[in-house]
């Protein structure tokens, strides 16, 4: 068995110390050169050509140990065995050392048994090798070549067959304890759906009121009955002597002298807004603590003040209010019922039920304002019905009106929904007629085997052959330009239509 040896390279060896190196190794040793990382002077073809001529005239088995792809790629080149890493027989060597030339690399000899694998010479490129290579990579390519055959294309066929319309009328019966459609009793599942919504809305005012502005305002006169100086504060009351409810009062105060029957004038003005006349000499009594103290009298009319109308809430607002929140809500709460429907489902006015939760009015009647503001909950329950399951129904009763073992071909199956549904205690009832294209069974399967491998052009003259058809099939190949349909049936799609 040959003696082996293992050399380190360090990154501060040369081309010269490496290849002094080499040339202590053991005469026809296998020798593993261990190369740091991406070590500049071993990624120099040169450089691998000069250690292979060294390991040449010393006869050894030299292998480069390597991380850096580009230096096993350079040292394969260069006719040396390459690895990724050391055999784990001899990372473990306890090191002696032969330094060698100038550089810091050593060379371990080791005693170490090697598997088969690391005892035999490294492979070498020949021209058998290559075309035993080539071969596999074909096998391969054929295989994949095959599998994607199988695998890859698929194929949608269209096929219009001679067919006959038929027409059907029945009465569905949708009720919530159904959970799937039973075709021999026309009954259908039932669902439940609601929503709630809210919002607001305004209305203007309707009705009109009078509203008193303004005030009446004129002078007195205040007559002092004692010796003494009276004081008349400000919103003394005075009025009519002759038991009118007209009141006025004093808007500033005044003080009368020590004098009896001294007089001063003082402002009034009209206890109450709104359009009001009191006539000279008609205010002569003072109500309060000072009516004995004092006398009082107006010299001269006093008028003034007004009214406008204004507009206010009538009982007719809150109803035509209320009307406009329940339209509103409606709208707003069918169009939320519509998108929690399923695909195909649908929901009959006749079951939308309408239910008032709360409404409040932002005023009252006969409260003045311009306009009348309220705000509605409402919930809308309704129940929804699929127009898959009626359309289950129709092809049921046009496959039992045919006599059975026929098809109805799906784009021809058109449904009418006769009226409006009928709310009967839980049940809805609702009249259909319906009518599509009927043609007699075909045995799908058997269609796909047929034509399943074949070209386009065989296919179809396949098709067109076995088959009753009103117009030439139609194929459809995916990939695009593929050249046969799948071999698998299940990569087969076939549809009937009666759309020429």
């Amino acid at each position: 068995m040959r003696p082996i040896d293992v050399i380190y390279l360090s990154r501060h060896d040369s081309a010269d110390s490496a290849c002094a190196l080499l040339r202590q190794a053991r005469h026809q040793a296998q020798v593993w050169l261990v190369v740091p990382w991406r070590l500049g002077i071993l990624r120099d073809l040169l450089n691998l050509k000069r250690l292979a001529t060294v390991a040449g005239e010393k006869a050894v088995d030299l292998r480069v140990v390597s991380r850096d792809s580009l230096t096993r790629t350079l040292a394969r080149t260069a006719g040396l065995g390459t690895s990724f890493s050391l055999p784990h027989a001899l990372r473990g060597v306890e090191p002696v050392e032969i330094r060698g030339g100038e550089g810091t690399g050593t060379l371990v000899p080791a005693d170490e048994r090697l598997g088969k694998r690391y005892q035999s010479a490294p492979a070498r490129f020949s021209v058998a090798r290559g075309i035993l290579v080539l071969a596999f990579v074909a096998m391969l390519l054929g295989v994949l070549l095959t599998v994607v055959g199988f695998f890859l294309p698929t194929a949608e066929v269209t096929l219009e067959p001679v067919s006959t319309q038929g027409e059907v009328a029945f009465t569905a019966r949708a009720n919530a304890r159904y959970s799937k459609a039973d075709t021999d009793e026309a009954l259908v599942p039932l669902r439940s759906v609601q929503v709630i919504v809210e919002g607001q809305a305004e209305t203007p005012a309707s009705d009109t009121a009078d509203v008193a502005e303004g005030y009446a305002s004129g002078f007195v006169v205040f007559t002092n009955r004692t010796s003494e100086a009276l004081v008349v504060p400000k919103g003394t009351s005075v009025r009519s002597g002759s038991g009118g409810s007209v009141r006025f009062v004093t808007t500033s105060e005044v003080t009368l002298p020590p004098t009896l029957y001294a007089s001063e004038r003082a402002p009034v003005q009209a206890a109450e807004p709104g359009y009001v006349v009191a006539g000279a000499y008609t205010l002569s009594r003072v109500e309060g603590a000072l009516a004995s103290k004092v006398e009082v009298l107006n010299d001269s009319s006093i008028e003034g003040g007004g009214n406008r109308r204004v507009p206010t809430v009538a009982y007719e607002d809150l109803d035509t209010l209320r009307s406009m929140l329940v339209a509103q809500l409606q709208d707003e709460a069918y169009a939320q019922l519509v998108g929690q429907l399923e695909p195909h489902e649908f929901v009959p006015g006749s079951t939308l039920h309408v239910e008032v939760m709360s409404l409040e009015y932002d005023q009252n009647v006969g409260q003045q304002t311009d306009m009348l503001t309220g705000r509605m909950k409402l919930v809308v329950r309704g129940s929804a019905l699929s127009e898959a399951d009626l359309m289950a129904l129709a092809r049921a009763r046009l496959v039992a009106q045919a006599g059975g073992a026929v098809d109805v071909i799906e784009d021809s199956l058109v449904l009418d929904r006769q009226g409006e549904a009928r709310v009967v205690d839980s049940w809805v009832e609702i009249d259909v007629r319906a009518q599509g294209a009927v043609v007699s069974q075909l045995d799908m399967e058997a269609v796909r085997n047929g034509i399943r491998g074949r070209t386009v052009a065989q296919a179809v003259e396949w098709l067109q052959t076995n088959l009753a058809l009103r117009a030439a099939p139609r194929v459809l190949l995916s990939p695009e330009g593929w050249p046969r349909l799948p071999v698998l049936t299940g990569r087969l799609a076939i549809e009937l239509t009666s759309q020429p």
